[in-house]
């Protein structure tokens, strides 16, 4: 959800996006006009998790000046087309959370033993609890997995506790 915030004579919008907060200055001081800004980046994220509104690859959401979706150019305050935005994809958007279930689906045909399936699973939820399900993998870069292997790294380890199974 995106919501605005008063900074001295204008706004900014702060929004999260795969599990990234981001923000900009939306450079008016009209609380109306930065509530429908909000309210339409709301309705953008909405479009982009359903995967109606593709991000071409390399675009991000908040550019210097002016955010990258449909009739927003902030800093000047003239609403235009951006043209970062494409409204239909070649290739269908996959979530972290659609590859896992796709994966587990066939390793449970008989791809993998019962006790293997298990451990994936375990780290599958591990990698979707920092990434979240809505992760897009078109996007996945090396920054990516890293975070993953420190947060994992950060938690307490089970080294020399006996491992215990529970279904």
């Amino acid at each position: 959800m995106a919501t605005i915030e008063q900074r001295k004579d204008s706004f900014r919008l702060i929004f999260y996006f795969q599990n990234r907060r981001h923000t900009t200055s939306l450079a008016t001081g009209d609380y109306r006009e930065a509530e429908a800004i909000a309210r339409s980046m709301d309705r953008t994220l909405s479009l982009i998790r359903q995967g109606a509104l593709v991000l071409p690859d390399g675009t991000d959401l908040v550019a210097p000046g002016r955010m990258c979706y449909p009739a927003a150019d902030i800093r000047n305050g003239r609403s235009q087309k951006v043209g970062a935005v494409e409204t239909k994809s070649k290739t269908p958007l996959l979530t972290l959370a659609e590859i896992s279930q796709k994966y587990v689906a066939v390793q449970e045909l008989g791809g993998m033993e019962t006790a293997s399936l298990y451990a994936v699973k375990i780290h599958l939820r591990h990698i979707t609890t920092t990434l979240g399900e809505f992760f897009s993998m078109q996007n996945l870069k090396q920054p990516d997995p890293q975070r993953h292997v420190q947060r994992q790294a950060a938690k307490p380890s089970q080294h020399g506790k006996p491992f215990r199974r529970t279904l």
